[in-house]
Order: C-alpha cells, then structure tokens, then sequence
C-alpha cells in the first residue's frame, strides 16, 4: 500500500499496489543512483538506452512469416 498526498487539498490517499510493483520497489529500494538521487529507479542515460536498443537490433532476427495475433 502506498499513501500520495495531494499538494493542491493537502489530504492523503492510500493507493493498492500489485504485487509486482511492491517486489520492484523493494529490489531498487537500496540501490545506489536511487539512493544517491533521491529517486525511486535508476535511470537510463540516453547513451546507454541507445546502445542497448542498438545492440537489441543488431541481434533480432527478421522473417517475412507474418504473426497472426487474436482476442481469445
């Protein structure tokens, strides 16, 4: 459960987290550039996201066999 206050009525909300959020919070909780910046997750520089989806591109493999995607 996390509790945002609103900065324009001053009162406080609980909101629900899932799961999965409160694990990832609790795995970037100590970790170095968040607690060194205040923030909640490390972030990216542009350099690295760029080299990351380079290297991602790189690597893929492309057919010309279509993927069929449907509702069930």
């Amino acid at each position: 459960m996390d509790i945002h206050t609103s900065s324009e009525t001053d009162t406080s909300t609980r909101v629900p987290l899932l799961p999965l959020a409160q694990e990832l919070i609790l795995k970037y909780e100590n970790h170095p550039e968040s607690v060194n910046s205040n923030i909640l997750f490390p972030v990216l520089s542009n350099q690295k996201m760029n080299s990351f989806i380079r290297f991602q591109n790189e690597n893929a493999i492309f057919t010309n066999n279509p993927i069929n995607i449907s509702e069930k």
